[in-house]
């Protein structure tokens, strides 16, 4: 009796051991993973899981990012900037003070290397993220807040190791960074972003409805409630609307996302019903975009890739539109009437006549979810978290990627990044205030009759032109005292000059494949004509994503070229607008910091 019942067991053992083994080492679709710092093959290592905020966690969060990071961040609220109510009354949002919920802003920038009245803080580029017009859409929040605190512990983490008995601090921010697989050179990425922009975030736009799980606002759709292809007693009605609009009317956004939900699509202009399939004059670098976000946003799980395109295509058209209106308010006048709402005591008609310079944002809405409120084990983890294909992708990683993407494509850049067989240090410092400046901005390194230079450039799509101009320090010294980027004027005097005394290196193509990334280039450069001792100032420059100045053929309005400000900043010369202190100023050429080399 004993016999068969012990053999059938030890049978039933050595299967299950195989099994396993087959399982660990020998399943094909098995990823193991290695956790470099405790060393457990195929155990994933530790990482915060999201969860969907709410209204209380978002309000405290904000308030603990701002009081930790003050020199790159701003808090401050729609009621206490532009003196709007607040939607609600003494039930809603209990834990904020006064009646009603409070329609939060935080601004991310260096306040320490722009400040109010230096050169550069008129012409930072600025980009807007919102995070819910619909207060039932619950994704966007969460991945508002996340990237604000991914941006400022990276600039704070790389600030860190400038400053006297910091290193201790620096060490341990750089590990908390590396939990989340953001090394180095990702790291010093996105302090980058935070040093050479300004980002401005609303999570809960409609604070009430966020904080209600409704929809609308107070039964008002803040999604219909702005003057684009609407009527003038329709529009403005809503303080999530006219928290937009103070914004808009009080910068110069280039770029914005505003999140939604119930389907899972990134979509552009046109999103009204006149305009019907037809494409807008941006639509090159609209469609070009929207792909990227889809690409470097990944899949997950059963959920595809983002699908992309025009919003009267993929959702559906509306009249009083958010996107429509922040893309074409300023230039499609005829589609724009001043708005006159009765609600909250009344708006002054006067805040919705706009300059020519306020409304030209590519406005890309983005529908995050198929449901509102996603299950707990879609919404992702923060491990490896800029990588599309980790296994801890998910609703919200996703979507920071898809924020800091757009913070990253709002400004070409370009930045040395060796010379011989020396890697070279960032080109830009948290902090620093001036960029160009020759005692500040780079480094001498010595080198003989030839020098192999390599440079990156980013923040764009198509490299059209990239090469090295270079010669000695007193040709370059319009440039060297320049506190803000150079201006077209001065790149363009350093391109004519027919002296044979500025030097010029081959002239180079290419593209940026994937998302979040640049392209290197390398050249040599020729030192044999110049003494030892001598100082030499190289510059790298770029020419880039030309082709978006072209004008679709069915494009409507017809015969009107590109309008929005990202493609006319860098295909325009002659292009600038200015509003609210803040400009955009087109260019050619985009240039990196100097690098000074001295001939040994």
């Amino acid at each position: 009796f004993f016999l068969p019942m012990f053999v059938k067991s030890l049978a039933s053992f050595i299967l299950l051991c195989c099994l396993c083994w087959n399982f660990l080492f020998f399943e094909p679709s098995r990823k193991l993973v290695w956790d470099r710092t405790r060393k457990i093959r195929g155990r994933k290592p530790k990482s915060r899981h999201f969860h969907v905020f709410t209204s209380r966690e978002i309000y405290s969060r904000l308030v603990n990012l701002s009081k930790s990071y003050p020199q790159f961040s701003t808090l401050t609220s729609a009621q206490a900037q532009f003196r709007l109510p607040a939607a609600g009354d003494s039930s809603d949002c209990p834990y904020e003070l006064g009646s009603g919920c409070k329609n939060w802003i935080i601004t991310i920038e260096d306040k320490l290397a722009h400040p109010k009245g230096y050169a550069s803080f008129a012409s930072l580029p600025e980009v807007f993220i919102s995070g819910a017009l619909h207060g039932d859409e619950r994704v966007g929040p969460t991945a508002a807040v996340e990237t604000a605190r991914l941006l400022l512990l990276a600039v704070d983490c790389e600030a860190k190791q400038y400053l006297p008995r910091s290193s201790t601090e620096a060490q341990s921010c750089r590990q908390q960074l590396l939990k989340m697989g953001i090394r180095s050179a990702q790291r010093q990425r996105l302090a980058r972003l935070v040093n050479s922009r300004r980002i401005v975030i609303v999570p809960t736009t409609n604070a009430l409805g966020y904080y209600q799980d409704e929809r609308t606002e107070n039964g008002i759709d803040p999604n219909r409630d702005f003057p684009f292809n609407n009527d003038p007693h329709e529009c403005m009605q809503t303080i999530a609307a006219r928290t937009v609009n103070e914004l808009f009317t009080s910068h110069i956004f280039q770029l914005s996302l505003t999140f939604h939900a119930g389907m899972e699509v990134v979509a552009f202009e046109w999103g009204n019903p006149l305009y019907g399939t037809n494409e807008s004059p941006d639509h090159i670098a609209q469609a070009e975009i929207a792909a990227a976000y889809s690409a470097y946003g990944g899949q997950f799980g059963t959920t595809p890739f983002y699908s992309h395109g025009k919003l009267n295509d993929l959702v559906y058209p509306v009249h009083g539109g958010m996107e429509d209106w922040g893309y074409a308010g300023s230039w499609d006048s005829s589609l724009v009437q001043p708005c006159t709402p009765n609600t909250y005591g009344g708006y002054s008609k006067s805040k919705t006549i706009y300059n020519a310079a306020v409304l030209r944002a590519f406005n890309m809405l983005v529908e995050a979810s198929d449901d509102k409120t996603p299950s707990a084990n879609t919404l992702g983890s923060d491990y490896d978290l800029l990588n599309p294909n980790s296994f801890g992708n998910g609703h919200v990683p996703r979507n920071i990627r898809l924020c800091l993407f757009m913070v990253e494509i709002v400004e070409p850049f370009l930045h040395f990044t060796k010379i011989g067989d020396k890697s070279l240090p960032s080109s830009m410092i948290p902090t620093k205030k001036t960029l160009f400046a020759a005692k500040n901005s780079h480094d001498m390194y010595r080198t003989k009759n030839t020098a192999s230079v390599q440079w990156t450039v980013g923040g764009c799509f198509q490299i059209d032109d990239t090469h090295l101009i270079y010669g000695t320090e007193k040709l370059f010294s319009d440039f060297l005292n320049q506190a803000s980027f150079p201006s077209e004027k001065t790149i363009q005097s350093l391109l004519a000059d027919n002296s044979g005394e500025i030097k010029y290196t081959k002239p180079q193509q290419g593209e940026i494949r994937i998302p979040g990334t640049s392209s290197v280039f390398s050249s040599f450069l020729d030192l044999s004509e110049y003494t030892h001792g001598e100082k030499i100032i190289c510059i790298a420059l770029a020419k880039v994503d030309q082709g978006w100045s072209q004008k679709p053929i069915d494009s409507v309005p017809p015969g009107v070229k590109p309008q929005s400000h990202i493609v006319n900043a860098r295909t325009d010369p002659t292009w600038r607008h200015e509003n609210a202190g803040k400009t955009v100023i087109g260019r050619l050429y985009w240039v990196s910091p100097p690098l000074s080399i001295q001939v040994k």
